[in-house]
């Protein structure tokens, strides 16, 4: 069987899809904590599989689980240096940009893994480079955080965000050479699955900025929209 489909390099599927997914093992070791962008991230006997560091010869997901893929219902890009036209997405968010600042990426996902049955194994998301973006050498980390109340792509700017709270993730940002951002947030769909009054959607911070930064689209204007890919068994 292939290596995860090439340890999750697929293309992700359009709005709301579900497969089964037949994936070698009969199941897999808990990845470390530790984010991974490529091999050299990770401890001996430890290789880059989905972003984490797992044990060599592992699976990051069990076998046998379905896939179900959502694209965000509500987009909403913030900066700390540029400001936002309340009236439009534009077509990229860049992170680690010593230009624009901090920046915020808001997605809210409309809740439909609460009603598929059995229980989430991982949950990832994933952001497509933007074609065209500008390369940086330095990887930019990034969180990703719940939203904790409730909020609008219409109202919501750099002095006026809603507060966020556990559980958090971390990432690895890299434009050189272009790669997906993916993020493991397994703990925040499980929340949401808990409570689902309060899947009120994610967001994504960077660190301290570097010089050029990563690039992703955002789906509007040309470019894949940020995913949610939930693996449920």
């Amino acid at each position: 069987m292939l290596r995860f489909l090439a340890m999750l390099q697929f293309r992700a599927l359009p709005a709301v899809v579900a497969v089964t997914a037949v994936l070698g093992a009969v199941g897999c070791a808990r990845p470390l904590d530790t984010p991974c962008a490529s091999p050299p991230h990770c401890p001996e006997g430890y290789e880059c599989l989905a972003n984490r560091c797992s044990l060599l010869g592992d699976e990051p997901i069990a076998a046998e689980t379905t896939r179900i893929v959502i694209d965000p219902s509500h987009i909403a890009v913030v900066q700390a240096r540029a400001p936002r036209d309340l009236a439009a997405v534009p077509p990229a968010v860049t992170f680690g940009s010593r230009a624009l600042g901090a920046t915020a990426l808001y997605l809210r996902f409309e809740p439909r893994w609460t009603e598929a049955g059995g229980e989430v194994d991982r949950a990832f998301l994933l952001l497509e480079p933007m074609a065209g973006g500008r390369s940086d050498t330095n990887d930019v980390l990034v969180d990703v955080w719940r939203i904790r109340e409730p909020w609008s792509e219409k109202t919501v700017t750099w002095l006026d965000q809603p507060s966020v709270a556990p559980p958090t993730s971390t990432g690895i940002a890299r434009s050189s050479p272009p790669s997906v951002l993916r993020i493991e947030v397994t703990e925040h769909v499980r929340y949401f699955r808990r409570h689902r009054h309060a899947a009120r959607g994610l967001v994504v911070k960077a660190r301290p900025a570097t010089a050029h930064g990563a690039t992703f689209a955002t789906g509007v204007g040309g470019g894949s929209p940020p995913k949610l890919e939930i693996y449920m068994r």
